[in-house]
């Protein structure tokens, strides 16, 4: 290459006119991995030739695979002034603009290569991966099931429907759309079976519609394949303190533990737990370090009131339901109980003043 590349420079200063000969030396250049000695050849050819079309499209394609978008994109737009309907100048073009997030333009560009070729799978999928980034996951994953027809091994596009699927899952799932979420999240795992994620998903959904049992189940799947994940362990300990299973969430909430101790809502749902088991003072403690690591967290201070509620520490128990509408002012419970309670020292009150003043007059 060395040699060939003496001999072009020789031909290239008695002829300097003469493209094929930076063309020459352009690929000389590839093979010695010199890129930008390879663009500039191409460069001097427009110069030379401006509406060489060869070079510009070479260039265009050269600097999309350096991921030089900005001028991939000058090159590339030149190309479809003067050739407006070539569809792999429109397929990059769209997807430059995917990557730019010039979301209209890319969606222009693809519709327009799918006009002219419906079934262009590149653009297929570029237009999917579009949908995924403006948040129409309904579209991307109709796109991404359409493309397994066609290739129903295809590992990228099933990694693609897949993470789709979970992503819309969860966008039902905020809209409290939990029936149509499993449908989806379950369908994602029929693609992707190894995603402890999407058991997770599922189990959250189950559980959201207080289908504790099938809830339990998709978070033992998820814990089983990363079995020291502390968030699927609280999901389960969560899971059987709602099936009153107290004994088997108090072992889970002890694993989480173990995994994740600084782990404030973990510490407060423990001690809730041990509160329900009628481990007070055990409860009371977890709380407390709840609270040590998190000084604003609401329920940690609601269920710290509850426990001192249950050993008649009134007092104490109206300090932390107040502190819990500190950090939550809407706190339904909270202020339930607080109410409750200082209508009860009210009430207390009044009969301790009224035997006082009996006593005082007998």
């Amino acid at each position: 290459y060395q040699e060939a590349l003496i001999a072009y420079k020789e031909a290239s200063n008695k002829d300097e006119m003469n493209i094929d000969i930076y063309k020459k030396l352009a690929e000389t250049y590839i093979k010695l991995n010199d890129t930008n000695k390879a663009i500039s050849q191409h460069k001097i050819i427009l110069e030379i030739k401006p509406d060489n079309l060869e070079s510009r499209l070479y260039l265009a394609n050269l600097y999309f695979e350096l991921k030089d978008y900005d001028n991939s994109l000058i090159h590339f737009t030149d190309i479809q002034a003067t050739q407006p309907d070539k569809i792999d100048v429109l397929l990059k073009l769209g997807k430059i603009y995917v990557l730019k997030n010039n979301y209209n333009e890319a969606r222009e560009c693809l519709e327009s290569v799918l006009k002219r070729d419906p079934d262009n799978k590149d653009a297929k999928f570029t237009l999917a991966t579009l949908h995924e980034k403006i948040g129409t996951l309904d579209k991307a994953v109709i796109i991404y099931r359409d493309l397994l027809n066609y290739e129903p091994k295809n590992t990228t596009f099933i990694k693609h429907l897949s993470n789709a699927l979970c992503n819309y899952g969860i966008l039902c799932f905020k809209n409290k759309n939990y029936n149509e979420s499993i449908n989806i999240y379950n369908e994602a795992i029929s693609y992707d079976s190894s995603n402890a994620d999407l058991y997770y998903n599922v189990g959250k959904a189950h559980y959201a519609i207080k289908d504790f049992k099938k809830a339990l189940s998709f978070f033992k799947k998820a814990l089983h394949i990363s079995p020291k994940d502390s968030e699927f362990l609280i999901a389960v300990a969560n899971t059987l303190d709602a099936l009153d299973n107290i004994s088997g969430a108090l072992k889970m909430y002890n694993e989480a533990i173990s995994v994740d101790p600084n782990n404030f809502k973990l510490r407060s749902a423990y001690g809730a737990a041990l509160g329900s088991a009628g481990e007070i003072e055990s409860a009371i403690q977890e709380l407390e370090k709840a609270i040590a690591l998190n000084s604003r967290y609401d329920e940690a201070h609601y269920n710290l009131g509850v426990a001192y509620e249950a050993i008649g520490k009134i007092e104490k128990a109206i300090v932390e339901y107040k502190r819990t509408l500190d950090c939550t002012p809407n706190h339904f419970e909270a202020m339930s109980n607080l109410e409750a309670l200082s209508y009860d020292m009210d009430l207390l009150q009044k009969e301790l003043a009224a035997k006082q003043s009996k006593e005082e007059n007998i």
